[in-house]
């Protein structure tokens, strides 16, 4: 009887030991491991926050992000929506939920920053109140400039486009003083600036020659130069206007400055381009000056210099040098007696906006005659009559000035002529 008891006790415990639940736990992982997109040919690789369940791009000047395809890892035995193959516009915020194998969800959201680096003036327009001119960016140098004929330029007020998401400081329809040299800072929307320098009536050099209708770049000494020039007067303060050979510069001697408001216009179809303050300076080579092919012209006005594009040549030695004339007045048909030293027997005269030159044989009769010592230039006739203002029935005496020229263009110093 004890025997069958504790066989039936066994078979109880054996049978409790046998009877729990034996079904596998389901897992409950739901994590977005990595989420890449790919920009431009490259794949991006997201910053995720698995505490906030946050997903974070940091992009910079990205076209489009309309329809991006992103590849995303996520949690074994998990699912996600929407599914990974969806193409997404992530130019707004974009939740993906993921649910564990047990039923249990996370909702993740991604979210693309793409911020732009561009930090352009596009546009830069002045106003005083009645007339607007537009500026000329030049965007290699970052600069702007500014041509303002006539116009007060104590208080303009300033319209400026820049680029989408940028800012820009002084701002814009801030009035300014663009007597001043301004610098505009534009700041991009990833916080790179960029400078811009305004320049204000830039003086620029035209052309240099004997007179606005030469071009000649070669002088002797105490030649005349006759430069012709937008915004530049060497009569203005803090201003120097000379000659330059390495670290040594020779000031030109001023005689006269002709001011004027003119109209720059398009060659090919004559609109206007712009309005311009132009010079006319009429100067001397100075003395003390040596030879040297290679002279710079050079103007400055405080901070700024401003260099002639071609190279003066002046010779020194064996210069002419015109002493004086026989006559006080000169009418068609009169003998011109010049006197002086290492004359050349080649003559400009500029009348009635004409040059007129003339040399050993300027036609039946005519001639320029130096005799062998060089100190007396006889020009026996002159007979072209659209030299005198009487000839096309004008009143009045015309002054003008006479030049010597030799074989290579080289422009003597000169004496004053009148012409009737």
């Amino acid at each position: 009887m004890r025997k069958i008891f504790f066989y039936c006790l066994g078979l109880f415990f054996f049978a409790n030991c046998s009877s729990g639940d034996d079904s596998p736990k389901l897992s409950g992982e739901k994590a977005i491991i990595s989420f890449l997109l790919q920009i431009d040919g490259q794949n991006k690789s997201a910053i995720i926050n698995q505490q906030n369940r946050e997903i974070t791009f940091d992009l910079v000047d990205v076209q489009n992000l309309e329809s991006l395809t992103p590849a995303i890892q996520f949690s074994d035995k998990a699912t996600i929506q929407p599914l990974p193959n969806v193409p997404q516009n992530f130019n707004f915020p974009v939740n993906y939920k993921v649910t564990a194998e047990d039923g249990t969800q996370a909702v993740y959201e991604v979210k693309v920053s793409n911020k732009s680096s561009e930090n352009k003036i596009l546009s830069f327009k002045v106003s005083n109140g009645i007339k607007t001119i537009d500026a000329e960016i030049d965007e290699v140098s970052r600069t702007i400039i500014l041509t303002t004929p006539g116009i007060d330029l104590t208080s303009l007020v300033p319209e400026i486009t820049i680029s989408a998401k940028s800012s820009v400081s002084p701002a814009s329809g801030i009035s300014q003083n663009f007597n001043n040299e301004i610098i505009y800072t534009v700041t991009s929307e990833t916080g790179t600036p960029a400078t811009y320098k305004v320049l204000t009536n830039q003086p620029e050099f035209i052309g240099v020659g004997l007179t606005i209708f030469s071009q000649s770049l070669r002088f002797f000494a105490n030649a005349d130069l006759t430069i012709s020039s937008y915004y530049m007067n060497p009569n203005d303060q803090d201003t120097e206007l000379f000659l330059e050979s390495g670290s040594t510069k020779f000031p030109l001697i001023i005689d006269q400055v002709d001011v004027k408001d003119v109209v720059v216009f398009e060659p090919v179809d004559g609109t206007v381009i712009e309005e311009k303050v132009q010079s006319v300076i009429n100067a001397r080579i100075p003395q003390g000056i040596i030879t040297n092919q290679n002279y710079k012209l050079v103007f400055t006005k405080g901070n700024k210099r401003i260099l002639f594009d071609k190279d003066i040549d002046i010779k020194v030695e064996n210069s002419p040098k015109l002493l004086s004339l026989d006559k006080p007045v000169y009418r068609l048909f009169d003998v011109l007696t010049l006197t002086g030293e290492n004359l050349i027997n080649t003559t400009v005269i500029p009348a009635n906006a004409l040059i007129f030159v003339c040399n050993a044989d300027c036609g039946p009769g005519v001639s320029v005659i130096v005799n062998s010592n060089k100190t007396e230039l006889i020009f026996n006739k002159l007979s072209n009559g659209s030299m005198f203002p009487s000839y096309l029935g004008r009143p009045d005496p015309v002054e003008t000035k006479l030049f010597l020229i030799d074989f290579e263009g080289r422009i003597s110093e000169s004496l004053p002529l009148t012409l009737y």
